[in-house]
């Protein structure tokens, strides 16, 4: 199965629904890198325990976070512009927030 069909799967969809849960119990339902609560999704870790995921194993993000995340793999050497990025986009979304 691949992984685009297994996001599609029941199993997938109670896990993930799970973990959205019960970060928002915790008050922490929010991108775990810029920390919006807009847009999230659920991002494996790893892929090596598909079918057997722990909160360990699993992070909530926005959907740009989450584009970027996918892309480090392949931007080896850039991490510096990346972390720049991300905290540049914290600060603008803190502003945004403070001014509504």
């Amino acid at each position: 199965m691949f992984y685009k069909d297994y996001l599609k799967t029941k199993h997938w969809r109670v896990i993930r629904k799970r973990k959205l849960a019960a970060n928002d119990f915790f008050g922490l339902k929010k991108c775990a890198i810029c920390d919006t609560d807009k847009n999230l999704q659920v991002h494996h870790l790893t892929y090596k325990n598909l079918w057997n995921e722990n909160n360990k194993t699993l992070r909530i993000l926005c959907n740009d976070c989450h584009r970027i995340l996918s892309f480090l793999p392949k931007l080896k050497g850039n991490g510096r512009i990346i972390k720049k990025w991300l905290k540049l986009r914290k600060q603008v979304l803190e502003i945004k927030e403070a001014c509504i």
